[in-house]
């Protein structure tokens, strides 16, 4: 491939054109996407300005090799050791030029000189002094010695080029040509690898404080540089931690689109001021500070009050704080300025629309569509009003006709009188229908599961164990207020699993037991025992006992039943006051105590404890008034009013079409 294929140019000693063509081609072959086609490219560049600073014949840079071979010969051959550099030296006879004034030093005279090996020509006659014989000497020119180095010459390009761009920005009617700013970036400070990052921060910069550019020429910026990118990954610019992030100024200006030419006709007129209010005006409208973005516009207004622009968002302004004759007197003056654009007409008849004015929207309407025909929006408007003033058939007829162009293929058949109830049942109503039909089903589903968990966490008062429902539906009771006896019985936690040992046992190997899990109770309803677990200790006389036992019945195992008929069987063989040799028994006879010696017990002592147990608790049910329930209940109520309204207003609507 030759310099100018890679360059995309043909052949040419245009230094300007070179220059362009290599900023294209550098677009193409990025140094970090493509680095080996960013070296060619390089190199290519390079031939290209030598071949044209020279003025070479195009035709010797036809491929790759040429041009490397033909920079190669510009340099200068290196100096070989045996050679040696001296000092241009004038040769001369002293007796050839006489000088009659010799007081001043005569120049230095050396005899004849030849070069040559005196070897290779031998002389026979040598009486003679022999010539003195020097080496081979080539004159040569020391290079030139870089006046500045080149770190600094490239911030002082980069220092010249920000100047520039200040000064086309001060300059307003070149700030707004898209065509200045291209030229300006067009330049090699700009494209140059090494001055490239730094142009684009510095410019980024100075845009900061000189912000208020055309939307064409934002975007010819983002473009070369691409700064929303390098924003929105910088902290620096991040909104969240920065109130004043020139982000969002700069992602609002790539899209605004506001006008800057009405603004060249303007004298003595603070342009910046103007259009920072202008740009303030329109973001407090757009998050619905109306009075704020009032305040902005009037500013602005007071200043220049005839961009168009601002009599736009001005006339919204207006319309948003329904004071309507005021919005429509700035779209009649943004008509006067603007008569041949549709702006102005468009907004006043939205405005004659929103108040209801039928018969002066339809002749706005016919007014739009003679000089722009193709305006659907105004064409339906033009059809809501016919409708509107009594007159069916000629907005009916407009509708088809719109339909037609739309669906060619419909055609004007009219709809049989069997078949217009389905304009009743079009897909919106079917669609607010079922959305509020679920979402009444799923708010009456949520509130009986609601209601049955509030029910769970009532207890229901029981005075006899006969009631088999009470364990097999595990319902929340509350006991009658009993006297419990206390056991020297305790649930441990032991090799992670639970056991029941006795406690005064267990306390003395504290180290691996701990703690009792539950403290175990023996108390009697009508007669009949039941066994009480409670994780902390209860009060033992029902006098003391403030609140009745509130908890869930279970079937007895038989470890619990062993555990309470053992410390019963120890307690009844050693009183009470002898807690030390009842402790030393039962460490004694610990091994051969099991369930063998449970069955020996008389089964009217241990039946009774393997039936029932009581354990004391809160409701295990959570209550259903929390977070995740006020949210569903909100969710549901709000897509059941949202699925009526789609209904009830799409019938309406339908309802006065016809």
């Amino acid at each position: 491939m030759t310099i100018w294929e890679r360059l995309g140019l043909p052949p040419t000693t245009d230094m300007k054109a070179i220059k362009r063509a290599y900023a294209r081609q550098l677009k193409v072959y990025h140094p970090e996407d493509d680095p080996a086609g960013y070296q060619a490219l390089r190199e290519a560049f390079d031939a290209a300005v030598g071949y044209a600073k020279k003025g070479a014949p195009l035709e010797t840079a036809q491929n790759d090799e040429d041009w490397v071979n033909a920079e190669m010969e510009t340099e200068t051959e290196p100096t070989r050791e045996t050679d040696l550099v001296l000092p241009r030296i004038r040769l001369m006879n002293p007796e050839a030029y006489p000088e009659p004034n010799s007081n001043r030093e005569p120049d230095l005279v050396l005899p004849k000189i030849r070069l040559m090996n005196p070897e290779a020509y031998p002389e026979p006659n040598s009486n003679r002094e022999p010539d003195l014989v020097l080496p081979k000497i080539r004159v040569m020119e020391m290079p030139p010695v870089a006046e500045t180095d080149p770190a600094e010459a490239n911030l002082r390009a980069v220092a010249e080029w920000i100047d520039r761009a200040a000064a086309l920005y001060d300059d307003f009617p070149a700030r707004i040509s898209a065509v200045k700013w291209e030229e300006l970036l067009h330049s090699e400070t700009v494209w140059n690898l090494d001055t490239a990052p730094v142009v684009s921060a510095q410019l980024l910069s100075l845009l900061q404080t000189r912000r208020y550019l055309p939307t064409e020429v934002w975007q010819i910026l983002e473009k070369s540089f691409g700064w929303l990118r390098i924003m929105e990954a910088s902290d620096e610019y991040d909104p969240d931690l920065h109130a004043d992030s020139f982000l969002l100024f700069y992602q609002r200006q790539l899209q605004s689109g506001f006008r800057f030419d009405s603004l060249l006709r303007t004298e003595n007129v603070e342009i910046d001021r103007f259009l920072e209010l202008r740009d303030l005006g329109h973001q407090a409208l757009v998050m619905d500070h109306i009075p704020q973005a009032e305040q902005y516009l009037q500013s602005a207004y007071a200043l220049f009050a005839d961009d168009p622009d601002l009599l736009r968002l001005l006339g919204e302004c207006c319309f948003r704080k329904n004071y309507y004759k005021k919005a429509l007197d700035y779209f009649n003056r943004l008509i006067e300025i603007m008569p041949d654009e549709i702006d102005g007409y468009w907004y006043r008849a939205k405005l004659l629309h929103y108040k209801r004015d039928y018969a002066p929207l339809l002749e706005e309407c016919k007014s739009i569509l003679a000089r722009w025909p193709d305006h659907e929006q105004a064409r339906l408007l033009m059809a809501h009003a016919f409708l509107a003033l009594g007159k069916k058939v000629e907005g009916i007829s407009l509708v088809q006709r719109m339909a037609e162009v739309h669906h060619p293929a419909s055609g004007t058949q009219s709809i049989p009188n069997r078949t217009k109830w389905r304009r009743f049942v079009n897909r919106k109503i079917v669609t607010g229908f079922v959305l509020a039909l679920t979402a009444h089903l799923l708010l009456i589903g949520l509130l009986i599961s609601s209601w049955n968990t509030a029910n769970a966490r009532i207890p229901i008062s029981v005075k006899d164990l006969q009631a088999p429902n009470l364990i097999s539906e595990q319902r929340y009771v509350e006991l009658p207020n009993l006297d419990l006896k206390k056991l020297e019985v305790g649930e441990y936690v032991l090799n992670e699993q639970r056991v029941f040992e006795y406690k005064p046992y267990a306390f003395l190997r504290f180290d691996q037991y701990g703690d009792p899990e539950r403290y175990i109770y023996l108390g009697e309803i009508s007669g009949m025992p039941i066994i009480f677990l409670s994780e902390t200790p209860l009060e033992l006389a029902k006098e003391k006992r403030k609140t009745p036992l509130r908890g869930y019945l279970y079937p007895s195992n038989p470890e619990l039943g062993l555990a309470v008929a053992q410390s019963l069987q120890w307690e009844s063989l050693y009183s009470s006051d002898d807690a030390i040799g009842r402790l030393a028994a039962y460490s004694r006879s610990l091994n051969n105590l099991d369930a063998k010696a449970a069955e020996e017990l008389a089964p009217s002592e241990l039946a009774p404890f393997v039936e029932t147990y009581f354990e004391v608790r809160g409701p295990i049910v959570e209550t259903p008034y929390n977070r995740q329930f006020v949210f569903q209940l909100g969710i549901l109520v709000f897509l059941g009013i949202l699925g009526v309204y789609k209904t009830v207003f799409e019938y309406i609507r339908i309802r006065r079409i016809r």
